[in-house]
């Protein structure tokens, strides 16, 4: 069954529906000081396209589980990606004062509750990706690799190269290469050990019919 490019940006939009949906009520039931909800919130629903996601939605899709399978996995990535964003901001960072045509989290507050509130988005993202009701196997495979992407040696520690890059030399074609094939290495390995595999046998997912593109492809403008 092949599916048209109209109605997978339709299925697209759904699926990003499904996550503004989770995550204006994610820390609905916790208590904290109201400040820091604020912050939190501030910054969790300021916009987007809400790319990541709807990605690992349509990833779980393919791998024949339904969106709301994942949905509170999908969308603390969204929480990773909000609180990165908070701290990238800073002034210590790149000392940004907007953020998608607003202030950023640090102006509309403070610097210690714009710090505080990224860290409660980091570690809450972990409490609700441990919400998914999948085989406790899968779910702890999916976390440590998404811990592992997240961390000193997947994005942060590309924060700490962009923070050092200014001092450093031109980076060689040959270190470039190096570094795309690292990248498409780790993505094989990671679908060869996505902890949805299992699924996928049982419930296919539909092909998507693709047209020939004869256009340089207009990529989108703003943040992701």
């Amino acid at each position: 069954m092949m599916m048209s490019i109209e109605a997978m940006k339709s299925l697209l939009k759904e699926r990003g529906k499904l996550v503004e949906s989770y995550l204006a009520t994610c820390l609905d039931g916790q208590e904290m000081p109201p400040r820091l909800r604020e912050s939190m919130l501030y910054s969790l629903q300021a916009g987007g396209k809400r790319l990541r996601p709807v990605l690992c939605l349509s990833c779980a899709a393919l791998c024949g589980l339904k969106p709301e399978d994942v949905l509170p996995f999908a969308s603390a990535i969204e929480m990773v990606h909000t609180y990165s964003l908070i701290h990238d901001d800073l002034p210590a960072m790149d000392d940004d004062d907007l953020r998608r045509g607003k202030p950023s989290n640090h102006k509309a507050f403070d610097e210690a509750t714009a710090i505080l509130a990224g860290d409660a988005l980091l570690t809450d993202a972990f409490a609700h990706m441990c919400r998914m009701e999948l085989p406790a196997g899968q779910v702890l495979r999916a976390v440590a690799e998404f811990a592992r992407a997240a961390g000193s040696s997947g994005m942060v520690g590309g924060q700490e190269w962009d923070m050092l890059s200014p001092g450093l030399p031109p980076v060689s074609m040959a270190e470039l290469r190096r570094m795309k094939n690292r990248l498409r290495d780790e993505l094989e390995q990671l679908l060869a050990d996505n902890a949805f595999t299992p699924q996928i046998a049982e419930n296919p997912a539909p092909a998507v019919d693709v047209p020939e593109m004869t256009d340089k492809p207009q990529l989108p403008k703003g943040d992701a």
